[in-house]
């Protein structure tokens, strides 16, 4: 994800759904399958947004029931700092902790109130 992928506003709600997929390849036809891989009950997400600014904004996570997906959400974003953000997640399963890469995308000023 870069900056024009992701038009955001200062004051709108942050909401992300995402999935852990594999890719694998059909060895007859070549194609790509992807499978949705459930997320290990032993496995906790976290992630924040850092404005432009610097300023950290710890995002809510909410794990589906089903464990195939899980959201992102903050809110109220009015006090983010226009300019380019990032935004990474962090899982941590048994111990083992890893990142995703850090993605960016600018919170531009709103025009209706």
């Amino acid at each position: 994800m870069n900056c024009e992928d992701m038009p955001f506003k200062a004051g709108d709600s942050y909401l992300e759904t995402a999935q852990d997929i594999e890719i694998t390849l059909n060895e007859e036809t070549g194609e790509e399958i992807e499978t949705v891989i459930p997320i290990p009950l032993d496995t906790t997400i976290e992630s924040s947004v850092r404005d432009a600014n610097g300023v950290l904004h710890e995002l809510v996570v909410t794990i589906a029931v089903d464990r195939l997906s899980y959201t992102l959400t903050f809110l109220d974003t009015s006090s983010w700092a226009k300019g380019i953000a990032k935004r990474d997640i962090k899982y941590t399963e048994a111990g083992l902790i890893s990142r995703t890469k850090t993605d960016t995308f600018l919170i531009k000023e709103f025009i209706t109130p």
